[in-house]
């Protein structure tokens, strides 16, 4: 199964090639994945930095935007242009750590979804929220 990680970015020039990095260390080899990055035309050369260090490189594929903005909508168009079973979405300021992300995927052999959230403390969930959402 071939996993697409989208990353949308908005001048992130700082921290987009070190995250890209840090994805390659985390997942094993024998995974298939693509780093999709989706960037809303950064004025800061996110784009740049990205084509700089991965043009050559066929697991990032890099999408500029110069009309449309936004988190959601960069997601939605991450979506319809990846080719992965797997759908990851990351911010990419480092509040989500790649080193996660063979534990989540591992996870889907049983799971039909996996969140991770750094605003949810000790992963835990209420009972009634449990309840409605099994």
């Amino acid at each position: 199964m071939k996993a697409s990680i989208i990353l949308p970015t908005y001048k992130e020039k700082d921290n987009i090639v070190e995250l890209i990095y840090a994805i390659f260390q985390a997942i094993p080899a024998e995974l298939t994945y693509e780093v999709v990055v989706v960037d809303d035309n950064s004025p800061d050369g996110t784009a740049d930095a990205v084509r700089q260090h991965f043009q050559d490189d066929p697991r990032v594929k890099l999408f500029v935007r110069t009309r449309e903005r936004g988190l959601a909508t960069a997601i939605r168009y991450g979506i319809d242009h990846s080719d992965g079973e797997i759908l990851v979405f990351m911010d990419t300021d480092f509040n989500h750590d790649p080193k996660l992300l063979p534990q989540m995927i591992k996870f889907l052999e049983y799971y039909d979804i996996i969140i991770g959230s750094r605003f949810v403390m000790a992963g835990g969930m209420e009972d009634r929220f449990r309840q409605f959402s099994s």
